[in-house]
C-alpha cells in the first residue's frame, strides 16, 4: 500500500488551531469560516453545449467569532485611529495556524475589513458571542 505522508493520524480539531490578530494570539476567538468563490461560466457556439468555459475573478469573504473583550479591543484600536466603530478599522491580516502532530499548515487572510456587526445578549446567556462578517482581500497560503 502507497504512503500518503499528507495524511494525518487525526483530524484537525479546535485546539489545533490558533489565530492571530494585530501580532498577538487571540484567546477570546470562537469560530471563523472563510470562503473562496471564483466566476466561472460556459460558453456557447454552436449546438446546445458548451464549447469552452471561461473563467473570472476570485471573491472572498468570511467572518469571525469574538468574545466581548475581544471586540472591546479591537473597538479601541479603531477609535484610536480617528474611526467610529469597528467598521472603520484600517485593513488588517488575519493568520490561521493549523498545527497537529508535526504538520503545520498557515493561512492568512489579507486586508480584513469589518463589514458589519451586531451585539446581542438574552436573558441567561453567560457571556456575549459576536460574530464579526468579513471582507477579505486575498487568502495566502503558507
Amino acid at each position: 500500500m502507497a504512503n500518503n505522508s499528507s495524511q494525518l493520524p487525526f483530524e484537525i480539531g479546535w485546539e489545533d488551531v490558533t489565530i492571530t490578530l494585530f501580532g498577538r494570539i487571540v484567546d477570546g476567538f470562537r469560530g471563523f469560516k472563510y470562503k473562496v468563490s471564483k466566476s466561472k461560466a460556459n460558453i456557447h457556439g454552436r449546438g446546445k453545449d458548451p464549447i469552452a468555459r471561461a473563467k473570472g475573478k476570485k471573491e472572498y469573504e468570511g467572518s469571525i467569532k469574538l468574545l466581548f473583550r475581544e471586540i472591546i479591543a479591537l473597538e479601541k484600536a479603531a477609535i484610536q485611529n480617528g474611526g467610529a466603530d469597528l467598521t472603520d478599522l484600517d485593513p488588517f491580516d488575519i493568520t490561521l495556524v493549523y498545527a497537529e502532530n508535526g504538520l503545520v499548515v498557515t493561512h492568512i487572510l489579507n486586508n480584513v475589513e469589518v463589514t458589519e456587526y451586531e451585539l446581542t445578549m438574552e436573558q441567561g446567556d453567560d457571556f456575549m458571542e459576536v460574530e464579526l462578517p468579513i471582507s477579505i482581500g486575498k487568502i495566502s497560503r503558507q
